[in-house]
C-alpha cells in the first residue's frame, strides 16, 4: 500500500480551503468507487492505505476537490500511489466569477443553468439550499469575482424565499450585488408588505399565466431586440405549471411579457443606480433551445451577465456567426471502405436548396439521400448501404453528389461536387 496527501489553497490568496476531496478508483473486480475525505482545519487531506495500482485489481482514475464557497470545483487526473511512499498532491482551487443558488426543494435543474454558464466560460460555486441552508449571500458581492448571484427555485411551491434569506438577499443588494432571480411562484409566494418585494424587487403577484411564448420588451437592457422566447417542450425541464404575472412599479422596467403580442409582464429588470436585477417570473430552465425562431436561453444568460457588468463575453448569436462554413464543401465519406453504414459531411455557408444522391458505377440512381432546403451550417447524414426501395445494395464502388442551389448578388447559383464510396461486405 501507499498513501496520498496534500493541502487544498486558493489559487489567488494561497490560503488553506476547506473541502470535500474525493478519490476515484475503479476494480474489474467491485467497479467504480469513490473514497471521500473532508480537509481538516488546515487545508489538509490524507488518503492512506491505498492498495498499489494493479492491472485489473485497482486503478486510481482521478482527485475532485469540493471546495467550501467561493471556490469552484477542481479535478486532478493523475494519481500516483507507489508502496510504502506518501505522494503529495496540493490542490489549488480558484475562486468563482458569481454564486449559482439552487433552492429547488430536491436539488433539481442544476444542469440547465450550469451548462450555459459553461458555454460562456463563467465559473461558479453551486450552493445547494437543501442540503446547506441559507446562501452566503452578502459575502458573494466581495468574495466572488463579480458581485452576482444567480437565485432559481425550480418546483418549490411554497416558503421559496425564506425570512432569513430576504435578509441576505436585502444586504447582498445593498452591498451593490446583481441578482438573477428566476422561478415560478417566487413573486406569489412573498408576503405582502415583504421587503424585497416593494422594495427591491418592485413588482407585486398579477396571478398566472398559461402562455408557452413571451415577447421581449423593446428597449430594455436585457432583452430588447431579442426574439420570442418559449417555455415549453422537450429542450427545457418542462416543468412550468405556475408562471407568476408580474405588475411592476417603481423603478421595475417591463423586459418580457406573455404571448407573442406580448401582453402580462414576465420579467423585469430594476437597476437603481447601485444594485441591478432582473426578475423573471417562470424558471430559466423552462426556456427552450435549439430552435431558430426563439431566443436560446444561453443567449438571455449572456444579455443579463453583461448587463451586470461581466466583460468579454462572446454571445451566441457572435459565436454562431463565428462557427459558420466560409464555403460550400463536400467530404470524404467515414469510414471508407464501409460496412454496412457510412455518414456524409456536407457544409453550406448560405440558405440553400440541397440534393445528396447516391449513384452506382454505371450512373444509376441508387437513393437520394436529401433533398429539401437547408439553412447554412454543417450537416451530416447517413447512408446504409440500401436503395430507395430498402433492399441492400451489393458490394462495389458508388458516387455520391452534392446539389446546392443558392441565391448569391442577385442571381442563382449551384455548387455540384461528387466523391466516390467503397462499399465491402
Amino acid at each position: 500500500t501507499g498513501s496520498v496527501a496534500g493541502t487544498i489553497t486558493d489559487s489567488n490568496t494561497g490560503a488553506t480551503v476547506e473541502a470535500q476531496v474525493v478519490l476515484h478508483a475503479f476494480s474489474d473486480i467491485i467497479g467504480s468507487f469513490e473514497v471521500e475525505v473532508v480537509t481538516n482545519g488546515f487545508g489538509g487531506y490524507s488518503f492512506a492505505n491505498l492498495y498499489v495500482p494493479h492491472p485489473g485489481v485497482i486503478s486510481y482514475e482521478g482527485i475532485t476537490v469540493f471546495p467550501d464557497f467561493p471556490n469552484i470545483v477542481a479535478e486532478i487526473e493523475e494519481i500516483v500511489v507507489e508502496e510504502g511512499i506518501v505522494t503529495t498532491a496540493d490542490i489549488a482551487v480558484d475562486v468563482a466569477d458569481l454564486l449559482l443558488v439552487n433552492d429547488d426543494p430536491n436539488t433539481a435543474y442544476g444542469n440547465y443553468y450550469t451548462d450555459v454558464l459553461d458555454s460562456l466560460m463563467i465559473t461558479y460555486h453551486h450552493w445547494f439550499t437543501a442540503e446547506r441552508g441559507v446562501a452566503p449571500a452578502p459575502a458573494a458581492a466581495t468574495k466572488t469575482n463579480y458581485p452576482i448571484i444567480i437565485w432559481y427555485t425550480g418546483d418549490e411551491t411554497s416558503n421559496l424565499i425564506s425570512a432569513a434569506e430576504e435578509d441576505s438577499l436585502v444586504a447582498f443588494l445593498d452591498a451593490g450585488g446583481r441578482l438573477f432571480s428566476t422561478g415560478q411562484n417566487i413573486v406569489e409566494n412573498l408576503p405582502t408588505g415583504s421587503p424585497l418585494l416593494t422594495n427591491y424587487l418592485n413588482v407585486s403577484h398579477g396571478g398566472n399565466s398559461t402562455q408557452i411564448l413571451m415577447a421581449a420588451v423593446a428597449g430594455n437592457p436585457v432583452t430588447g431586440g431579442e426574439r420570442l422566447f418559449g417555455i415549453t417542450g422537450v429542450s427545457g425541464a418542462n416543468n412550468q405549471t405556475s408562471k407568476d404575472i408580474l405588475v411592476p412599479s417603481g423603478l421595475a422596467a417591463e423586459a418580457i411579457r406573455y404571448g407573442a403580442s406580448g401582453t402580462d409582464v414576465a420579467a423585469v429588470t430594476v437597476d437603481d443606480g447601485n444594485y441591478k436585477i432582473f426578475l423573471t417570473g417562470f424558471g430559466f430552465e423552462g426556456l427552450v433551445a435549439g430552435n431558430r425562431n426563439l431566443t436560446p436561453p444561453n443567449q438571455l444568460m449572456f444579455r443579463t451577465l453583461t448587463w451586470f457588468g461581466v466583460p468579454g463575453l462572446i454571445s451566441v448569436e457572435d459565436e454562431v456567426i463565428a462557427s459558420l462554413p466560409k464555403k460550400f464543401e463536400l467530404e470524404q465519406n467515414y469510414p471508407n471502405p464501409f460496412n454496412p453504414e457510412t455518414s456524409i459531411n456536407y457544409a453550406i455557408p448560405q440558405n440553400a436548396s440541397v440534393k445528396l444522391t447516391i449513384y452506382n458505377i454505371l450512373g444509376q440512381k441508387i437513393l437520394t439521400l436529401v433533398d429539401e432546403q437547408k439553412l447554412s451550417g454543417v450537416d451530416s447524414v447517413s447512408w446504409n448501404g440500401k436503395n430507395d426501395s430498402g433492399a441492400q445494395v451489393a458490394s462495389g464502388l458508388y458516387f455520391y453528389r452534392l446539389e446546392a442551389r443558392h441565391t448569391t448578388d442577385g442571381n442563382q447559383r449551384i455548387f455540384v461536387d461528387a466523391k466516390k464510396m467503397l462499399l465491402l461486405k
